[in-house]
């Protein structure tokens, strides 16, 4: 299934987004494409599909994106899982920048974000936009970008020192142990470093606290659960909080709605344009 934005291009600040949407694929669906004055990025919210491009090939998944420019590229979706994608057509200079930070260009094509379900949700929050608000669009495009550098390719432009080691280390704690009832606090104690310090380069490297990063993730895979329909007090648990009532009240000041309430919104469909009130 398409679903794509009507968007009145213009440019903002010689930022120009021409796109913005969504498709389903069918087994086995292919488009090939090239473009001279724009660029097209797809990011792959599940399933999977091949791209070819500069004499290669590339087998992509759900966490993978990939950049379409001046070359031609080819790109089908896999006939036993073909993938769900969303992609941005746009250009100028804030284009530009996000695909120097992260490392994305026409001979080096794709990009791979280090927590699939975190960056899902942020897709998913452009996509839920109305398409007749181009400054919330534009503003939406934008936050995506710096999320997904985040999440992505951020550590890969920090240095190779001690501090992107400790972000790293201390990012990958946090994905094996959201689960469990940890605090910024076991984070720090993981990888050696009074919280005032950490907190200076997780600002740095991800814009965010390790106590704001942590939370992040967790409302994300609580999210994901709901979408599954998994019960209030079994998701509570799955993401580290041992009572439902400080589960509740987190998810309420994250998403501005209460769990019972997105559950139900799952059901019926609309928590798709549901905005994070955080």
């Amino acid at each position: 299934m398409y679903s794509g934005k009507e968007i009145h291009s213009y440019s903002i600040n010689r930022f120009r987004i021409y796109d913005i949407g969504r498709e389903d694929c069918e087994p086995g669906h292919s488009s090939s494409r090239a473009l001279t004055d724009r660029y097209l990025i797809h990011y792959v919210l599940s399933g999977r599909g091949t791209l070819h491009a500069n004499g290669r090939e590339y087998q992509l998944k759900e966490g993978n994106a990939f950049l379409i420019g001046s070359g031609f590229s080819y790109y089908e979706a896999d006939k036993d899982n073909p993938w769900e994608y969303a992609w941005i057509i746009a250009a100028g200079s804030p284009v530009n920048s996000f695909l120097e930070e992260a490392g994305l260009s026409e001979e080096e094509p794709i990009y791979t974000a280090k927590y699939p379900d975190l960056a899902a949700g942020y897709v998913n929050e452009l996509l839920s936009i109305d398409g007749k608000n181009n400054y919330m669009i534009y503003a939406g495009v934008l936050t995506l970008f710096s999320r997904l550098l985040e999440i992505g390719s951020r550590t890969a432009k920090i240095k190779t020192n001690g501090a992107a080691e400790y972000v790293n280390s201390a990012c990958d704690f946090i994905a094996a142990n959201y689960h469990r009832n940890i605090s910024s606090e076991d984070v720090c104690r993981h990888v050696g470093l009074e919280y005032s310090y950490l907190f200076r380069l997780f600002k740095r490297a991800c814009g965010v606290s390790p106590a704001e990063y942590l939370t992040d993730y967790r409302m994300q895979q609580a999210a994901a659960l709901c979408r599954r329909g998994m019960r209030v007090n079994e998701i509570a648990l799955s993401v580290g909080y041992e009572d439902r009532c400080t589960f509740s009240k987190a998810f309420t000041r994250y998403f501005g709605i209460s769990v019972s309430r997105y559950r139900e919104m799952c059901g019926d469909g609309s928590a798709d344009g549901l905005k994070i009130t955080k």
